[in-house]
């Protein structure tokens, strides 16, 4: 349900990155080749010696910003798929720290994550965003996660505050937060999502009730599931802390775990 959205923005850009939609040397984003920066436009300013983003905002389209990954650096650099949705939007909170804005979750098919990126020295590639609803405005960026690319020029533009929350608990947060953060949202729970003021209509008080458990039980086990993946060490420490919560929504669970786990 959560990634609907973004496997949309992917399959956008598979589209209009296959090679027949390439018509000019001007119509850079078509291609998931890179690009020599003399074909940068004169705007764009070069850093020396620096792989960062950048926004043309005299370019950006209707729901759609280009966002450039420069690479004025002497070494290549590879993305694959799953890397290159990491480009994310961030919004500037009044604290002056970065939030990302836009939540993304793993499909169950690989196919669209298969091209692989390389930008070479001296050269650069588009990344197309896809902007869905929006409520709310203020000064954004892009950020690469996981990787030392400078994050992008600021730009004021508009943002869904509901994907911020979501954004969160999301994949990209679990695979590059911390053990603690994990354990701490597994542990203490999410603050529930009001998903039924926009996604459900006429639901009862007991209703609504059942659609946000049911959401944040699957944000827990997602939780679970990087931490099992990503500190095993951490597992034991956290399910132990869970069965002796009698209230918590995987209390039966981390009992279970733990007496099979003993069992072994």
């Amino acid at each position: 349900m959560f990634s609907i959205k973004y496997h949309i923005s992917l399959l956008t850009i598979i589209l209009l990155t296959s090679p027949i939609f390439s018509q000019t040397v001007n119509d850079l984003y078509y291609s998931w080749e890179s690009r020599p920066l003399k074909f940068l436009p004169a705007e764009i300013p070069l850093k020396e010696c620096k792989s960062y983003l950048w926004i043309d905002s005299s370019e950006t389209e209707k729901n759609i910003i280009p966002v450039y990954v420069i690479n004025n650096s002497n070494k290549t650099l590879n993305f694959n798929g799953y890397q290159i949705v990491e480009i994310q939007q961030e919004f500037k909170t009044d604290d002056n720290s970065w939030q990302r804005t836009n939540s993304f979750f793993y499909g169950w098919c690989a196919t669209s994550f298969q091209n692989n990126i390389t930008i070479k020295p001296k050269e650069f590639y588009i990344y197309k965003d896809l902007i869905g609803n929006t409520n709310k405005k203020g000064i954004i960026r892009y950020t690469f996660v996981g990787t030392d690319i400078e994050s992008s020029n600021i730009i004021w533009g508009s943002f869904d505050s509901m994907e911020v929350e979501i954004a969160k608990y999301d994949d990209i947060s679990f695979m590059h937060c911390d053990a603690d953060y994990l354990a701490n949202v597994i542990i203490n729970l999410p603050k529930p999502y009001k998903y039924s003021t926009n996604k459900f209509k006429n639901l009862t008080p007991h209703q609504d009730s059942v659609v946000i458990r049911i959401h944040n039980e699957t944000i827990i086990s997602n939780a679970i599931n990087f931490l099992n993946r990503r500190f095993p060490e951490k597992v034991l420490e956290v399910m132990t802390i869970i069965s002796k919560v009698k209230n918590h929504p995987l209390n039966m669970d981390a009992i279970d775990w733990l007496l099979n786990h003993r069992n072994k």
